[in-house]
């Protein structure tokens, strides 16, 4: 496996984790139950997936984006393709429509460095990963992400 697909597999894993953990917490302060953001449902966290309004192929800068991604379940995700349409709609909603018009001219972005820049990301969501566990002390942390935290050498608290 080449290095950056290790890397970028451990980056959307713990890209994906804090999408919805955090969905769930922000739904009922625990990390629970959270919405699908584009069909309204309600799902065990651990049964939603991490869904990207603009796409990862079109706008590989975005894909770590937490205002691009955002909880969906399997069917609205891979069977109806994203609901892109409603997807966008909500985040208007939520972030308003000069907030999204600015993430998508950062989605034209160019990643040079990809190497570093999916370490850069792994490095941030696990600095987050641990700070959510502070501040909601029921947050699981899954094994493989403890040996990231600490390959790099994190103290958890």
């Amino acid at each position: 496996m080449r290095a950056n697909t290790k890397l970028e597999k451990q980056a959307d894993a713990l890209h994906s984790y804090l999408v919805r953990q955090k969905a769930a917490i922000e739904f009922e302060g625990k990390p629970e139950h959270a919405r699908c953001f584009t069909c309204g449902n309600i799902y065990h966290w651990k049964k939603l997936e991490c869904g990207h309004c603009l796409t990862k192929k079109a706008y590989p800068s975005l894909r770590y984006d937490f205002m691009n991604t955002e909880p969906q379940c399997f069917f609205c995700n891979i069977k109806n393709e994203g609901r892109h349409i409603i997807f966008l709609e909500n985040l208007i909603k939520k972030h308003g429509k000069e907030a999204i018009d600015k993430m998508r001219l950062r989605g034209n972005n160019l990643i040079k460095e990809r190497k570093f820049y999916l370490e850069y990301i792994i490095e941030e969501r696990l600095r987050e990963l641990l700070q959510l566990k502070i501040k909601y002390p029921s947050v699981e942390i899954p094994k493989g992400f403890v040996r990231m935290i600490k390959e790099l050498n994190y103290v958890e608290r």
